[in-house]
């Protein structure tokens, strides 16, 4: 487990950008803190894996190539929380079922996988999709909440949402 806390920033590339990372258990950042994956001069070319995320400060992905975010557990974003998407995907990629948690607001991610069998469930908030949506395997399951693509030239791709928009029920 890794915790940001006491207003300090965490930069996970800590010198090497290229080489994957990897938080066995949860990611915690605290409120006035900050994690990044986009140090200037230092941004993240490789994947980050963790298992839950739990965030009152900011997170900060990085807009390289090659810097997935896989997300093994659930991800927890309070209402002063900030997340700042990169332009690689956040993939959502554990073997349990997983969610997305927010206190207040909306759910925004520029790229968004759901690769678990198990599926991944919109907890308490709607969700923004700004460029990409991608059902690999398991469902997005969305409860009472909504799903918007917000981008004109945004795509979903996936069994579930082909079967959804052929579907007459």
């Amino acid at each position: 487990n890794v915790e940001v806390n006491n207003n300090t920033t965490l930069n996970i590339s800590g010198g090497a950008p290229s080489t994957s990372r990897a938080i066995g258990g949860s990611l915690t950042i605290m409120s006035g803190s900050t994690a990044t994956m986009y140090a200037s001069g230092d941004e993240m070319t490789a994947s980050l894996t963790i298992g839950d995320l739990f965030a009152s400060g900011t997170f900060v992905a990085s807009s390289q190539s090659g810097n997935d975010l896989n997300v093994k557990g659930n991800w927890t974003q309070a209402s002063a929380a900030a997340f700042t998407n990169g332009t690689g995907n956040v993939v959502f990629n554990g073997t349990a079922p997983q969610s997305i948690s927010m206190t207040s607001g909306v759910a925004t991610f520029n790229k968004l996988e759901i690769n678990n069998a198990s599926g991944v469930t919109l907890a308490n908030s709607n969700m923004d999709i700004n460029n990409s949506l991608v059902l690999t395997n398991g469902k997005l399951n969305t409860g009472t909440y909504e799903v918007f693509v917000t981008s004109s030239s945004a795509t979903v791709s996936g069994y579930a949402a082909m079967h959804s928009a052929s579907s007459s029920s």
